[in-house]
C-alpha cells in the first residue's frame, strides 16, 4: 500500500480537517520529490 493512502487513511480516522489534510499530504509530496532529485 503505497505511503500516501496510509497517510491518508490516517488523517481520515484521527478527524483531522480537510484543509490540513491537504497540507500534511502536499508537504509529503513535495518532501518525496525532493529526496529523489538529490
Amino acid at each position: 500500500m503505497p505511503i500516501l493512502a496510509v497517510l491518508r487513511n490516517g488523517l481520515n480516522l484521527g478527524a483531522v480537517c480537510a484543509f490540513w489534510q491537504r497540507v500534511v499530504i502536499s508537504l509529503e509530496v513535495l518532501w518525496g520529490s525532493v529526496r529523489r532529485r538529490a
